[in-house]
Formats: structure tokens, sequence, C-alpha cells
């Protein structure tokens, strides 16, 4: 509002109507132009009066600026912009409140994708793959730093064979553009008897990527088991990483494979992962089948 200047009567003197007009019309002019809307909107006061919609707000409503329109509209009719409340905050974030404070942060855990797709093989030695590269990508930086990407996939195997030496599903976990092997099973032998037991049974791998304090450095793992006929064999090391095959059986051809191992990893995660997981079969034989079920990628 403008400054008022008034003239001010003289003690003891008449007051002429003329001074009590221009002191009228300096008030009216003052208050006139403190109250119009080029004062309220184009100098930077709170509001124009004229683009404040308020008679249909409801309760909980906030403000929201409309552009387009050139006015403050309820939140009920105009969403408010989530980046307005926290400006930054990384693919695969969520919004949530620190000391009161809108900000973005990583969740607590999310299923990223699945895969439903079933994949048989029988009578085959050959490679086969059961999460092709596109299949199921980890993000870019969706692993920020310090965060896991867990793979699970489930199925059954089946072996009707009698007594013999074979090697249990050899199992590859391959990352990035350019696909390089982190763990490999390997292709051990183990003595095998499902006759005397039933023949399919199940399986499960759970493979877990984590960057360890940077983009580009993991720590990879898997932890598996497949339930099959084994009756004898010892400890057999991984191909490719850490660990190894440990059989676990009662002698009588009910026993479980379990793999349980890890190996470094130097992927970026700034751009986008591939994860591709392929399975091979020890032996090639009619009595043998492996089928792959399902799998989902959790980030955490």
């Amino acid at each position: 509002m403008g400054t008022i200047t008034l003239t001010l009567p003289v003690a003891d003197t008449e007051v002429q109507a003329g001074l009590h007009s221009g002191n009228y019309s300096q008030i009216q002019t003052a208050i006139n132009g403190g109250l119009d809307n080029n004062n309220f909107a184009v100098s930077g006061k709170i509001f124009r009066l004229d683009g404040l919609q308020q008679g249909s707000a409801a309760d909980g409503d906030a403000l929201v600026w409309d552009n387009a329109s050139a006015i403050w509209r309820r939140s009920s009719d105009k969403p408010i912009r989530v980046a307005a409340l926290a400006p930054s905050g990384s693919n695969g974030d969520v919004l949530t409140t620190v000391g009161g404070v809108p900000v973005w942060a990583a969740p607590s855990s999310a299923t990223v994708s699945r895969k439903t797709t079933a994949v048989a093989i029988s009578n085959s030695t050959a490679e086969t793959t059961l999460i092709a590269s596109g299949d199921m990508p980890v993000a870019a930086n969706a692993l920020g730093s310090n965060r896991t990407a867990r793979l699970t996939l489930e199925g059954d195997y089946t072996d009707t064979a009698a007594f013999s030496t074979r090697a249990m599903p050899q199992f590859k976990l391959k990352l990035g553009a350019t696909p390089t092997v982190v763990l490999d099973t390997g292709t051990t032998g183990f003595g095998t008897d499902s006759a005397s037991a039933p023949t399919t049974r199940g399986w499960k791998v759970v493979f877990e990527i984590t960057n360890l304090g940077a983009t580009n450095s993991q720590l990879v793992s898997m932890d598996g088991r497949v339930s099959s006929g084994l009756r004898s064999g010892g400890f057999a090391a991984f191909a490719t990483g850490n660990g190894g095959i440990f059989p676990y059986s009662n002698g009588s051809g009910a026993g479980t494979a379990q793999y349980l191992g890890n190996n470094a990893a130097a992927i970026d995660t700034t751009a986008s992962m591939a994860v591709i997981v392929t399975v091979t079969l020890g032996t090639a034989s009619a009595s043998t089948s492996f089928n792959f079920k399902h799998a989902y990628l959790e980030v955490v």
C-alpha cells in the first residue's frame, strides 16, 4: 500500500471543504491502490484476489498453482507435482519424510520384475538359458552404492535312473552388457539313484548382487538346493567363484545338493545391468529332466 499524505488543518482556523476533499482523495487513492490485483500479484504480495479459489475447498486441500489458468486451485482439482515437494531422487525411490521434511528415499524392498514362462529340458546337455539378457535387467542406478538385487528361481528336477554317476545341474550367472560369467557351479559328478525314492523333486536357487559402497564394486552370491537322488559324493568346488556343491544324502537315493558360494564383480550399475542365468544338465538321458517354473527379481 502506498504512503498516505494528508494536509492537516491549522488550529483555530476554519477548515475548508477543499482540504477535506483533498484528504479523502488521498486516503481513497492509497487504499484502493493497496488493494487492487496489481499490488497483490505483480509486486509479489500474497495472492491475487481473483486468482485464489477457495469456495469449493475440501478438508485437507492444499493450494496448487495452475500455470495454464494463472490461478491457485485446490489439490482435489489440481494434483500436487511431487517433484515440487522433494526435487531430487533416483529411479525407483519412494517419497517419505525425515524430520517432517519430504524426501526421496530407497524403498525397503521392491519386486522389480517376474518371469513365469516355463523352460523344460530333457535328454540334453546343451547350455540352456533360463533368464535371458532382456528378461529381468536391473535398472540403472537402482542399486545405488549399497543395495542388493536378489534373483530367485524355482522349478523341479526329475531323475529316474538307477544308480549311476552323473553331474548335478550346472548353473551359470552372467552379468553386464557384454556378459561376464561371475558364478559357474561346474560339472562334478555324484553318485545318484532315484529308483528307490520319489523321482520328481523341487529346486530353488537365489542369486544376490550387492554394491559394496560403490556403483561398480559387487559381491555376488549364490544359495541353491536341488533335491535329487544323491547317494554318494564329496564337496565339489565351483568352476568360477568361491564355494561349491555340498551333497547331503541318507545313502538310499534321497539326497539334496546344496550350492553355496560367492565371487567379486565390477559391473557398472549406473547403466542398466543385464542378468543372465543358464543351466546345463550333466547327462543326456531320457530319464532326466529339468523344469524352470518362475523367477522374480527384488531390489532390497
